[in-house]
């Protein structure tokens, strides 16, 4: 492909193919670890009727409230969110909406709800 290029349809297909070849230095657990994070925001704005993407700042900051007050979110998942966001946004260079103060607002306030002792992990199994 050209480096001048006026289809549309060539560039998205780079871009696709960049960003599946830089995925190659993550570890396929940690993808598996993005993916179910951002398929939960996604989740939560459908739910709402809502359209979840193209990510913003206030959106992130929404969904990040919604883990630590309502799901009561352990930090540790919350801050895998934050970590599947940045890595979504890597190709795009000052557009992480989890950079933005709206959003770092939420990320401090949401570990510091996270962190009065309360931890969410999934209870062990029992026998029977």
């Amino acid at each position: 492909m050209s480096l001048v290029t006026s289809n549309v349809a060539d560039v998205d297909e780079e871009i696709r193919k960049t960003a599946a070849f830089l995925n190659k230095d993550t570890a396929s657990t940690t993808q598996a670890r993005y993916a179910s994070s951002l398929k939960g925001y996604q989740r939560y704005f459908e739910e709402m009727k809502q359209r979840p993407y193209p990510m913003s700042p206030t959106s992130v900051a929404m969904y990040v409230r919604f883990l630590a007050e309502e799901k009561k979110a352990a930090w540790a998942s919350i801050a895998a969110f934050r970590s599947a966001v940045t890595h979504a946004h890597r190709l795009l260079p000052n557009s992480n909406p989890a950079e933005n103060p709206v959003a770092v607002a939420a990320f401090k306030a949401a570990e510091r709800v996270a962190e009065k002792g309360r931890v969410n992990h999934k209870r062990p199994l029992e026998r029977k």
